[in-house]
């Protein structure tokens, strides 16, 4: 089980948006590198990076923070945000990421996603899956689809998706814990895929409860404002998670 650790960038600062609202945000940090360096310090092994800039304008301004971090930092990066194109993803693997999110274009266009798979490799991929109440959300959460949750993971595992996003944009910086009935769900109708929890894991008790559904396939959680807060301790996080039992 993996702990992500997020870094949210907007206009070069690592923010934290309320239910992915631009308008709604706080800077928890001015510099990202120092506060991936931070949560390495802590013990973390992997960094979600959402490059907000990305997502809402499709514009590159914090690649040079992103490769900054990759290449000072021994963190592996999963970086999300406006890669809707092969080239754009190269150009994001390029600057020393690991795995690529695709979000908008994913829900779209299927082949865009196979060809992905196909191109830099599944191990190299994540399909990020938003949703409230079930319906699956595009362009930076501003936009509802009346496409399912179920069949759009349903849909990724067969075009050789193997690491899935979900996040509840209702439950997201709310610090309310996560929809651990669709989680669950999610993961036992599509075995194929390796799901990772985000939106609204808030406490140690939300980190124990996804670390005991890694046996129906959960690869891990993404923690944002609750490690920002103070209300999880990242080290603290990590080491349970290690834990036997």
């Amino acid at each position: 089980m993996i702990i992500f650790p997020a870094i949210d960038l907007l206009d070069g600062h690592c923010v934290r948006l309320r239910q992915g609202d631009k308008d709604q945000k706080t800077v928890y940090n001015e510099d990202p590198s120092d506060q991936a360096r931070k949560w390495q310090a802590a013990g973390a092994e992997w960094l979600h990076v959402v490059d907000l800039d990305g997502a809402f304008t499709g514009e590159q301004l914090n690649f040079p923070h992103i490769s900054e971090i990759a290449g000072q930092l021994s963190l592996k990066i999963q970086l999300g945000g406006g890669i809707r194109s092969l080239d754009r993803a190269e150009k994001v693997l390029g600057l020393g990421v690991e795995r690529i999110v695709l979000g908008t274009r994913a829900i779209e266009d299927i082949e865009f996603v196979a060809e992905a798979v196909q191109f830099f490799g599944a191990e190299h991929v994540v399909v990020g899956i938003d949703a409230v109440e079930g319906f699956v959300a595009v362009r930076g959460w501003e936009e509802i689809t009346t496409k399912e949750t179920m069949v759009v993971a349903s849909e990724m595992a067969e075009c050789g998706v193997q690491h899935v996003l979900y996040t509840d944009i209702k439950r997201d910086g709310m610090m309310s814990g996560p929809d651990f009935d669709r989680l669950r769900l999610l993961a036992i109708e599509n075995p194929q895929l390796q799901v990772i929890a985000s939106g609204g894991v808030s406490t140690m008790e939300d980190v124990r409860r996804v670390k005991a559904m890694a046996d129906i396939g959960l690869e891990g959680m993404i923690i944002g404002r609750a490690l920002y807060d103070g209300d999880i301790d990242l080290a603290e996080a990590i080491k349970e998670i290690r834990s036997a039992g």
